[in-house]
């Protein structure tokens, strides 16, 4: 009976230290974690400046480099839409609308992302030039729909919008922006020199123009004297002049 109260107290002591030894070590394994989560550790302070300083701007041009690589992208889209093939049905016209339009939206964004001078930024033509897609978009609608009726009024509206967007662009100082092309199946002319403006060489014909001939006129010769006879006494006779030849006749003495 003694040694079997003597196993149970020392069961029950080794369970309890069991207890303490499990213990201490889930309170060094919680010590780690917390000393892991302080200034020594990994943070997300880093992420959090990533992601504040993600998105770039780009940085301001002057007055004179803005009007410079504006009017580049500006000749770029007007070379692209002067490319475009007009089309004679309602669904061609609509389709080269939409180049038209896609090709104007993008020249638009490409602007406003340059850089325009700080306080200087062109809004005025930028607008303009937005209310010129707009019209771009009804006139793909009215194609789409072959609203022939309304046609009229749209097309004059983009005339409207352009003429604005034009005067806005020669006011900032542009000197290709505010120019539109026009769909025509035109590819760009060629430039020379490897950059900048080329100017188009127009082929030269050369028309031959025939001298007249004047006509020659031959004049046959004279037929040549038949000479006549000699006698003593006396002289030839008469001449009988037949096709062009004559005989001479006999002097008798």
């Amino acid at each position: 009976m003694e040694r079997l109260c003597y196993l149970d107290s020392v069961m029950r002591g080794w369970i309890r230290n069991r207890a303490l030894a499990g213990a201490f070590v889930l309170g060094l394994t919680a010590a780690a974690l917390v000393s892991g989560c302080g200034s020594s550790g990994p943070s997300t302070s880093g992420l959090e400046t990533i992601g504040s300083t993600g998105s770039t701007t780009t940085p301001a041009l002057s007055h004179s480099s803005y009007i410079r690589q504006a009017d580049e992208i500006c000749a770029e889209s007007d070379a692209a839409i002067t490319a475009i093939t007009p089309g004679s049905t309602s669904a061609e016209q609509a389709a080269s609308t939409t180049q038209q339009l896609q090709i104007t939206r993008d020249e638009l964004k490409s602007l406003q992302t340059l850089g325009a001078p700080e306080g200087d930024a062109p809004d005025a033509f930028l607008g303009d030039l937005d209310k010129v897609a707009t019209q771009l978009s009804r006139k793909k609608l009215a194609l789409e729909r072959d609203d022939q009726s309304a046609l009229p009024g749209i097309i004059a509206g983009i005339d409207t919008a352009q003429a604005k967007a034009q005067t806005s662009a020669q006011a900032y100082g542009f000197k290709t922006c505010g120019s539109f092309g026009n769909p025509s199946g035109t590819l760009p002319a060629p430039t020379g020199g490897g950059g900048g403006g080329g100017t188009a060489t127009t082929p030269t014909t050369t028309t031959v123009v025939p001298t007249p001939t004047t006509p020659t006129t031959t004049t046959p010769p004279a037929p040549a004297p038949v000479p006549g006879g000699t006698g003593a006494g006396g002289t030839g006779g008469t001449t009988t002049s037949s096709g062009g030849s004559g005989s001479g006749g006999i002097g008798i003495g």
